[in-house]
């Protein structure tokens, strides 16, 4: 198993707290961990881009802990290109994306080569290089957490419309339950194991297992 970065397990125990707060928060709340506005499944602004389940659900969770109105998130870099501004403090979510921008020869997998270098061989040559996958982490920042609401308030109302809660949507309770079961079974697969451990105060994610240690109720501090 790849030795995970850095960046990585920070990442990682970003999203234990997540849901370990959502699960918290279940416990005052009918037992309900996830979404409890009704809000849809998270996306990217502007293009309403879906995302993986797993970043899916963790933008979700952020949303939630945070009662923002809409799921819809955007990169720093895209806030700036949108004359947009992250507010002062606002702390994003990390975001797991996969770069393809890197091909190695099928032969030798020391040989690498750009993708700009890859589109300039001859397709002959092409066929013996092959996309390497390298994960990144990235962090993405609600609308709410930006200067969108206040700069443009009518198309915030808008989104709201379109991406808040279903009392905003109009959309009936039924159509509600088949989107979010559809959601949950697309993210089944990208799941870890969660274990209850006596030997540590704070949830933990051990890389080695790819297991969220949850301490016993009586061992929090």
């Amino acid at each position: 198993m790849r030795q995970k970065t850095e960046q990585e397990l920070m990442a990682a125990e970003r999203h234990v707290s997540l849901l370990v707060d959502a699960l918290e928060r279940a416990k005052g709340n009918g037992g309900v961990w996830l979404n409890p506005n009704s809000l849809p499944r998270a996306k990217m602004y502007p293009n309403n881009v879906n995302v993986s389940p797993f970043n899916a659900l963790v933008m979700n969770l952020h949303t939630d802990v945070n009662d923002y109105k809409t799921p819809l998130y955007l990169s720093f870099n895209t806030a700036k290109d949108n004359d947009l501004s992250v507010m002062k403090g606002q702390k994003g979510v990390p975001f797991i994306w996969y770069n393809w921008d890197t091909f190695a020869h099928i032969d030798n997998p020391d040989n690498k080569i750009s993708r700009a270098t890859y589109q300039a061989l001859p397709e002959s040559v092409r066929e013996s290089y092959k996309a390497v996958q390298k994960r990144e982490i990235r962090t993405v920042f609600n609308l709410d957490q930006t200067t969108f609401p206040h700069k443009e308030k009518d198309e915030y109302a808008k989104l709201q419309e379109e991406h808040g809660s279903r009392e905003l949507q109009g959309k009936d309770m039924e159509g509600l339950k088949t989107q979010v079961s559809h959601f949950l079974l697309t993210m089944r697969e990208n799941l870890v194991n969660i274990q209850h451990s006596g030997e540590h105060a704070n949830a933990r994610y051990d890389a080695d297992s790819d297991t969220v240690n949850i301490p016993n109720a009586k061992n929090y501090p």
